[in-house]
């Protein structure tokens, strides 16, 4: 939109009322019944498992727009596991628009495995703040050597806040994605995609 009305001055808006609009779209769809069965199911397991946590966040309507959970299963893989987490949001549900946020680590047979799970309603600092708070919880407080995440801003903030003892790395895919957006001209450029690929097999 910034393109098609010759800059961010010219959009009637700024960022932080896109975001509001969204949400407020967003909001509409969150059904509360859906919700409370999500929570009794929750509540369901962590009656049954001793080892099994989840959190949640509501607006001022008491609607859910957050939640995280995680099961023992989870915990004792990032007890053995947990000095790499790596922390994704480009998946999206179909009915509400949520976002996905998987906690995910690797095993000595380097094998993705799930530390746990977070939906989120926008990717706001202060969502990404309260999400990362969650695990941090769920986890005993343990914070990993090195978070790996796409190129987020937001996330970013919130990571330095909430685990500042850890090294936040951004993901390979994700730079090499950008690139093909953000630097087309660069890459055009006689030698230079090779010297740009050549720096990842470096790493």
């Amino acid at each position: 939109m910034r393109k098609e009305v010759g800059g961010e001055a010219n959009l009637g808006f700024i960022v932080p009322d896109a975001y509001d609009a969204v949400l407020e779209e967003k909001k509409k769809n969150l059904d509360g019944c859906d919700s409370n069965q999500l929570i009794r199911w929750f509540a369901m397991r962590q009656a049954k498992e001793h080892d099994f946590y989840y959190d949640f966040q509501l607006n001022e309507e008491n609607q859910l727009i957050n939640f995280f959970w995680r099961d023992g299963r989870m915990r004792s893989d990032y007890e053995a596991f947990g000095d790499l987490l790596i922390h994704d949001t480009t998946y999206r549900t179909n009915k509400y628009d949520m976002i996905c946020g998987p906690f995910v680590g690797m095993n000595l047979h380097t094998q993705n495995i799930m530390f746990g799970v977070g939906f989120i309603l926008n990717e706001k600092a202060g969502t990404f703040d309260w999400l990362f708070n969650s695990f941090l919880t769920s986890m005993g407080g343990k914070q990993p050597v090195t978070i790996m995440t796409d190129q987020s801003s937001a996330m970013d903030k919130a990571i330095r806040e909430v685990f500042p003892k850890s090294r936040h790395r951004l993901c390979t895919w994700h730079i090499r994605e950008n690139v093909v957006v953000n630097i087309k001209g660069v890459m055009a450029k006689e030698g230079f995609k090779r010297q740009f690929l050549l720096c990842f097999e470096i790493y």
